[in-house]
């Protein structure tokens, strides 16, 4: 099965449940002459991430490779940029496993059009049977629910959940009796039927199961602006170059447009990075294309560590560093704007009338113009920009002109001190509180014209929200220039 395999597609990787199987496959894979321009790999739950890293990246770079890998992987990491063929080298008995196998390749990105997966069983056993068993009452469940039940752990809960249907394994297989006194049972609590009518049930009024025919729209909307509240990968490039400036560490450009990037500062180290990126790009797409290049994203651990470094220094009395005084605040001199401008980012949280009380959090930017005509400070004319026009305040383009700290100090000054900016940023966070309300009830009506009158029980009270309170996170301002 293997040669065939790689033979269609030169990356495998096989699932296993323990380490020294894992190891004899890698193993008998390297000592076998037909597989001699295959690299083979392990990665098991002893390794730490660094290690890890390491490994996934000689599985991308090999021509031919196969990585034999226990469990531990097949949750949280993704292969699908590496990857298009899975290999079960023997039945996992909790079904849920397999599909969080199989997950780390056939997921959103995977370039090609069909993932492969092969399952190992043994004909004419126990796990042939529970497998078949499995796998029809399942197919049954989604055919009149729309969705698979969740499974269980272990192989005791299985074997319990078949007598409980009373599943007869056939005269070539272990009674229940014999198979259990080679079973080490470590819990008495009752495993419960995920097969039962009241279960599915629960399920499908509990969560999205047996909803996915719904297309939400506005989901998709509202994920695109979190991408661009959070930044554009122009604004995260702007943002860790200036914060590895101001940190002491050294960027420079490689011949290819990728960076190299020197972490000489202890604060911003990580086991999982070490003191020197190589290659690094902005890139999704050239990240995707090259595995030698380190992709640096919102998610990057370098980025999230400079994140945490810089939150921490604005609350550092004075600071570290020469510039503003004010902590959490920054300025931008761009062409795209014709006055200068503040852009405070609010962290608003509302209260949910669910069952029980939630509380949701929004990353809110407002804008106004500090100075000039009827926004004047003198007059106490204050109008925050629309929505639109703080996306395009967002994603302008800064210039290489600057500001001295004095001046940034006082601009901040007045725009902090405008008469009349609590009003301001409360009616902001009450506006977006009404935007939340109308998204939520819209979403809600179109459930229940598919559904009828009997609306799943998450859904109560979900349109029901209450202003809760607001933090102000940063202050930038604009220049024009």
């Amino acid at each position: 099965m293997l040669r065939q395999r790689l033979a269609a597609d030169p990356k495998v990787v096989i699932f296993t449940r323990y380490v020294d199987t894992m190891n004899y496959l890698a193993e008998q894979i390297g000592r076998d002459k037909r597989y001699a321009n295959t690299t083979a790999l392990t990665i098991h739950g002893g390794l730490n991430e660094r290690q890890r890293r390491e490994v996934f990246l000689k599985f991308e770079r090999a021509k031919v490779g196969v990585l034999v890998a226990t469990d531990a992987i097949s949750e949280g990491i993704n292969l699908q940029h590496a990857a298009a063929q899975v290999i079960h080298y023997e039945l996992p008995w909790n079904p849920n496993r397999l599909e969080q196998r199989n997950g780390r390749v056939d997921r959103f990105g995977q370039r090609k059009p069909v993932v492969y997966v092969r399952t190992m069983v043994m004909d004419e056993t126990l796990d042939a049977t529970i497998l078949k068993v499995l796998v029809e009452k399942a197919a049954q469940i989604r055919q009149d629910y729309g969705f698979s039940p969740p499974y269980f752990g272990d192989e005791t809960s299985i074997l319990d959940l078949l007598e409980q249907h009373e599943v007869t394994l056939g005269p070539k297989q272990l009674s229940f009796e014999d198979w259990r006194s080679g079973v080490d049972k470590t819990t008495t609590e009752p495993t419960e039927d995920p097969f039962a009518e009241e279960t599915l049930e629960r399920i499908k009024g509990d969560s999205f199961y047996g909803q996915t025919h719904i297309s939400l729209p506005e989901i998709e909307r509202r994920l695109e602006e979190t991408a661009a509240t959070v930044g554009s990968p122009e604004q995260i490039q702007r943002f860790l170059f200036s914060g590895l400036n101001r940190f002491g560490c050294s960027v420079a450009e490689n011949a290819d447009g990728s960076w190299r990037i020197l972490i000489t500062n202890p604060a911003l180290q990580t086991a999982s990075v070490g003191q020197v990126i190589e290659r690094a790009t902005f890139d999704p797409e050239w990240a995707l294309d090259d595995p030698d290049v380190t992709l640096l994203d919102v998610g990057h651990p370098l980025v999230r560590r400079l994140v945490e470094e810089v939150k921490q220094d604005a609350f550092r009395e004075k600071g570290n560093h020469k510039g503003c005084p004010y902590g959490r605040t920054a300025y931008v001199v761009t062409p795209d704007v014709d006055e200068v401008t503040a852009l405070f980012h609010l962290l608003a949280r509302y209260v949910v009338n669910t069952e029980p009380t939630s509380i949701v959090e929004e990353l809110l930017p407002v804008a106004v113009p500090v100075y000039g005509g009827e926004w004047s400070v003198l007059d106490g004319q204050h109008t925050s920009l629309t929505g639109e026009e703080v996306r395009r305040l967002l994603e302008v383009q800064s210039s290489a002109e600057t500001r001295t700290g004095s001046e940034v100090q006082e601009v901040l000054t007045d725009a902090l001190g405008m008469r009349g900016l609590e009003r301001l940023l409360n009616d902001a966070v009450e506006a977006r509180r009404r935007e939340l309300i109308a998204e939520r009830c819209s979403m809600r009506q179109q459930m229940e014209q598919r559904e009828g009158t009997r609306t799943a029980e998450w859904l109560q009270g979900i349109d029901d929200l209450l202003p809760g309170s607001f933090d102000l996170l940063t202050v930038t301002v604009y220049y024009p220039g």
